[in-house]
């Protein structure tokens, strides 16, 4: 039976101590005892301008600390408790530049309280799975900026109407890489003549803010954190990890901060929940599989017709045009 996600969050609360903030949380505050913790909430803009741009959420928290996720920098090295960012990870340009950076605000012993959609599980599904090596390559091009393809396939995926059909995305994704387009503003004003819905997408402020720049699972993402532990020096131990079925499923990940790590990154536990995410992953699975305590029923087959259809086209698309970006 699928388990709520506001619930099954609640559970990991454990983890938390002391004061910390949670980042991004708009409607969705991570509940938590006033004894247990003391949580500061941190977004990109006024608790009036959140409310004004998401009309169509209750219960929006107040705002404390008006920065990006990417900079906390009204916070002084080492000194939090915990940094709770449920649904951010996959909106940052450079995952792996943030996550050094939120390592360096936390304590040692800290924890890094991080949820994440799993690609496969909302309308990510039609994108290219993100490798681990594309984001490390990110990160070694110091990416800022929202990248105009992620942006352009993002919209793609959640707003398929900007699109005539597939082939049309395929046409937009070259002519951003024949002309190596990598400013927003050069992307929209090229493309004004060939998709004007799809440029003012681009160009409006909370879409680039919205965007799902990466798309992970548990093993890409395990494998991202691995790689910045090993070459990158990252500081974290993974301690817990939970998936959740839902309107929108998602996993947990459970990090503590330390200054040496020596032990595998994979603790038992999670060794437990990869197995589980290994049967779940297999072709034809219709047990139920159980992730670090939660138990639910394999996802449905990938639906057949003209979905699966304009999934493939583009990922075909992708992964064919992606050559002109080397």
């Amino acid at each position: 039976m699928p388990i709520d996600i506001r619930s099954n969050r609640s559970r990991y609360t454990r983890h938390l101590r002391g004061e910390g903030i949670e980042i991004g949380a708009l409607h969705g505050a991570l509940e938590m005892p006033p004894s247990q913790a003391r949580v500061r909430y941190v977004d990109y803009k006024t608790t009036d301008e959140l409310r004004q741009i998401y009309k169509e959420l209750e219960g929006i928290v107040d705002v404390d600390v008006i920065v990006p996720a990417e900079d906390l920098s009204p916070f002084a090295d080492a000194s939090l408790d915990f940094i709770v960012a449920n649904h951010v990870v996959e909106h940052l340009a450079n995952p792996l530049a943030t996550l050094m950076h939120w390592r360096s605000k936390l304590k040692t012993g800290g924890i890094l309280y991080m949820a994440f959609p799993h690609w496969r599980d909302c309308p990510d599904k039609v994108r290219p799975l993100t490798s681990p090596e594309h984001v490390v390559a990110d990160f070694r091009a110091g990416v800022v900026d929202p990248v105009p393809e992620h942006v352009l396939s993002f919209v793609w995926a959640w707003n398929p109407a900007y699109f005539a059909d597939p082939s049309e995305m395929e046409r937009l994704l070259r002519h951003l890489w024949e002309h190596d387009l990598r400013d927003l503003d050069e992307v929209a004003e090229s493309m004004i003549g060939v998709n004007r819905p799809a440029v003012d997408a681009l160009l409006r402020d909370r879409v680039q803010k919205e965007i799902h720049h990466h798309t992970f699972t548990y093993d890409s993402m395990k494998e991202l954190l691995s790689y910045a532990r090993e070459d990158l020096d990252l500081g974290f131990e993974l301690i817990d990890v939970s998936k959740t079925k839902g309107a929108l499923s998602e996993y947990i990940f459970i990090m503590e901060a330390a200054d040496r790590v020596d032990t595998p990154f994979v603790t038992p536990r999670a060794l437990d929940a990869e197995r589980a995410e290994t049967a779940l992953e297999a072709p034809g699975a219709g047990d139920e599989s159980d992730v670090a305590g939660v138990s639910e029923p394999a996802p449905a087959p990938q639906a057949q017709g003209e979905s699966a259809t304009a999934c493939g086209a583009l990922r075909r698309a992708w992964h064919s045009l992606r050559r002109f970006r080397r």
